[in-house]
């Protein structure tokens, strides 16, 4: 099993020192931030996406990884249960008590490695899900693109 960390942020540095400490660095490639078009050739990679923010979980990272139909572990926070469905597309863990999350994250991950079964059940829910309620990248900038001409052509007209 290889950890492969995408993104930036304050943690880094001390991420790097932790996995230097438990001997672990071999294990864990630190990629750091990336252009978005480099993102789904990242995905592709992975077998699993955990996402362990402490607020909410939904967010772009999240959706990519429904999208294109990964194993989620993700934390029952913010509004993550709204997409997040535990055991059909992805696996909830309980956000308290913090202490706890290590052991469930790493029970989770056990589970997945070890039934074969269960990951495919949640890939393909994952996909499933994605495919039934997200819109791809073109079609959600159209969108984008034509509310912000909307609003720029009522502003026009106001003034």
């Amino acid at each position: 099993m290889r950890l492969v960390v995408v993104g930036d942020g304050p943690e880094r540095s001390n991420l790097l020192r932790k996995s230097r400490v438990l001997g672990i660095e071999e294990a864990i490639t630190f990629v750091g931030a990336v252009p978005h078009e480099q993102v789904p050739a990242y995905m592709s990679l992975a077998d699993i996406f955990v996402s362990l923010y402490d607020l909410s979980n939904v967010g772009n990272p999240l959706l990519e990884a429904l999208t294109a139909g990964k194993a989620v572990i993700t934390l029952d926070n913010g509004d993550t249960r709204e997409i997040i469905q535990h055991n059909a597309n992805g696996i909830l863990i309980a956000a308290e008590p913090e202490e706890r999350i290590p052991v469930l994250v790493a029970e989770a991950l056990q589970r997945l490695v070890l039934d074969p079964g269960y990951m495919l059940q949640l890939r393909q829910g994952a996909k499933a899900y994605a495919d039934e309620n997200f819109w791809s990248w073109e079609e959600r900038f159209d969108v984008e693109v034509r509310a912000v001409e909307q609003l720029c052509a009522d502003r026009l007209k106001s003034h």
